[in-house]
């Protein structure tokens, strides 16, 4: 009963405002969502549609809810917005799934995705504000800036509404580089949000978990990563631990893109990155009590609850 009435008013509400600001609306451009998505290699994508199990293959069939264009190790692939799908190489990255998330639990929203990543590279000096070396920190400005254009001649309004940040591997393997990630995370989140106009917008974090002795300070990483979410209630990071790797112990799996594509939609939801003012309850974890948090778990979720919330 107490959901009847919440959605009644929440219909309410909706109607009211329409009836208030239609006439302010009438001749304003569609809305188009935008979500940057930026990182290292696990950002690239090294998900392969050949090694995924056939039951989770419809999660990398092309979104028409889902506007998407990629700048990837110095290319651009596509020059069009077309619709999210692996593009260039056969290759997927968490984008596919995070994008099943975004447009399930919002279809009547335009959602578009910039995708901004490059091999091999670290925080302290290639994406940083200040720039160093390859200064990939002015790239992601100067693409956020042109595609942006684009959206607006295709006669969009756009509105930022969210950052997804997938690295740290980079910054793992030296002291130097894993001591001061939390701030400059933090300077990263804060370009961007700049960059984009959008002083509060959400910023989702990938806590990256390779397991190898070539990365001795992941815990040094993770750390600064939590600091800069405890300090910033629009700030979250998403555990890796127990999302499956390939047999390198650095990369994610095709099934593992998926997992982790899922966990950043539905941490991002929780941000309220359209700005519904809504609050999103965690989907249950360990949903087939085997002991783990899984692709399994996501699955068994869909298909008895829905996707999120």
């Amino acid at each position: 009963m107490f959901q009847t009435i919440k959605t009644a008013c929440i219909v309410c509400s909706t109607v009211a405002g329409t009836l208030i600001t239609s006439h302010v609306q009438a001749d304003t451009n569609p809305v188009v969502d935008v979500f940057i998505l930026a990182g290292q290699s696990n950002m690239v994508g090294a998900g392969d549609p050949q090694n995924l199990p056939d039951h989770l293959a419809q999660f990398i069939d092309p979104n028409p809810n889902v506007m998407f264009r990629s700048w990837l190790n110095g290319a651009e692939y596509g020059t069009d917005w077309g619709p999210l799908e692996p593009r260039g190489s056969s290759n997927f990255g968490p984008e596919m799934m995070f994008g099943n998330v975004l447009s399930d639990v919002h279809p009547d929203r335009t959602i578009a995705f910039m995708k901004i990543a490059y091999n091999g590279t670290n925080l302290a000096c290639a994406w940083n504000p200040e720039g160093c070396g390859l200064n990939l920190f002015a790239t992601l400005v100067e693409t956020i800036d042109e595609w942006k254009e684009e959206l607006e001649d295709l006669n969009y309004t756009v509105r930022f509404a969210g950052f997804v940040w997938v690295q740290g591997e980079g910054d793992c393997t030296a002291l130097w580089a894993a001591t001061p990630y939390g701030d400059n995370l933090m300077a990263l989140i804060d370009g961007v949000r700049t960059a984009a106009g959008a002083s509060k917008m959400p910023a989702v974090v990938a806590k990256v978990n390779p397991r190898t002795s070539s990365y001795p300070y992941v815990d040094v990483v993770h750390e600064g990563m939590d600091n800069v979410a405890t300090n910033d209630p629009k700030v979250a990071t998403v555990t890796c631990k127990t999302i499956e790797l390939k047999a390198d112990d650095i990369h994610f799996s095709s099934t593992g893109m998926i997992t982790l594509g899922a966990a950043l939609g539905d941490t991002m939801l929780g941000l309220d990155p359209f700005g519904l003012a809504e609050e999103f309850e965690a989907c249950p974890s360990d949903l087939n009590v085997d002991g783990e948090v899984n692709v399994l778990d996501i699955l068994q979720m869909i298909s008895e609850f829905g996707p999120c919330p």
